[in-house]
């Protein structure tokens, strides 16, 4: 590889790198909320300011929903999808401090059935684990979801 182009990638790695602590110590300063906020400010953002990226949600969701939804109700899920999408980027980025005390926070309810995992694991034999994954939802959204 020619010497003149390892240089300047690293350079540049090394500034991306400065930028992303830059980011980063904010960002695990934050409450849950806090993160919750700033992923729904900088999604509705990213969905205004991005023409080319808010063409493509609303292609998808034409061709996901055809004309059982509004073209209102179609832009409303494109701006959530956004805010879901950079919510947990920045979720992602939190939970890098205090770990173990955040990702509680990100789980408000207690699993159920870990004791049947409980038991099979003392059988000393292995578990096979398979669950689904919802993504990040907040309990709000959560709790509006389940009373329709």
């Amino acid at each position: 590889m020619d010497r003149r182009q390892t240089i300047p990638k690293k350079i540049r790695y090394f500034l991306e790198y400065i930028l992303f602590r830059i980011i980063l110590l904010p960002v695990q300063m934050l409450s849950l909320n806090g993160i919750r906020g700033l992923g729904q400010l900088l999604g509705s953002t990213v969905y205004y300011v991005s023409p080319k990226r808010r063409k493509i949600a609303h292609i998808n969701l034409d061709i996901a929903f055809g004309d059982t939804k509004t073209p209102e109700e179609k832009s409303r899920i494109a701006r959530q999808s956004m805010t879901h999408m950079v919510t947990t980027a920045l979720q992602c980025l939190w939970v890098t401090r205090n770990t173990e005390q955040r990702v509680g926070q990100l789980f408000p309810h207690k699993p159920q059935g870990l004791e049947h995992l409980n038991e099979a694991l003392k059988r000393g034999k292995g578990v096979f684990y398979l669950m689904a994954h919802y993504g990040n939802r907040s309990e709000e959204h959560t709790s509006e979801l389940q009373s329709h």
